[in-house]
């Protein structure tokens, strides 16, 4: 029997790891008035962690995230909120978007651990996303997702 971290066998055991509590917000239920720099300044404290994480863990997630938000933060994409998603950098026009306060935009990128970044058109909970391209460079991802997103959301007529 494989004695690996996912082993269905072996007891499953929570850890607390100090280093997640420095980037936690409120309960989504509180209220977040959060400037769209501090938001992009939590993710990319954030997509460290996670990446730290993952270098120091077997982990089938590359840890290229804070790659992709520093990409993605050099773009005009910071006018959107960011948020991560199962391994997705994704985006809004809101910062409470899950109570209906904004909207979840329309691409975004999967890290991947064969290909790198992919970029996607579609919502990251749109089953009929589909994929535009994939790359190993966090720039080009950064820019095709900026490309699939330069006029969302539409300005009212």
């Amino acid at each position: 029997m494989s004695q690996d971290i996912w082993d269905a066998a072996k007891p499953m055991v929570l850890v607390r790891d100090e280093r997640w509590l420095s980037t936690t917000r409120p309960p989504d239920n509180e209220a977040v008035d959060e400037s769209l720099t501090s938001a992009w300044e939590f993710q990319a404290t954030s997509a460290e962690v996670l990446d730290k994480f993952a270098r120091e863990r077997p982990s089938r997630i590359p840890p290229t995230l804070a790659v992709l938000v520093a990409a993605v933060s050099a773009t005009t994409l910071t006018r959107l909120y960011p948020f991560t998603s199962h391994c997705r950098l994704c985006l809004s026009d809101g910062s409470r978007f899950w109570s209906g306060e904004g909207q979840v935009a329309p691409a975004f990128v999967s890290l991947d651990a064969d290909c790198g970044y992919i970029v996607w058109r579609g919502g990251p909970y749109d089953e009929s996303a589909s994929e535009v391209g994939s790359t190993e460079d966090p720039a080009t991802a950064a820019a095709e997702l900026e490309r699939l997103l330069v006029q969302w959301p539409a300005l009212p007529d």
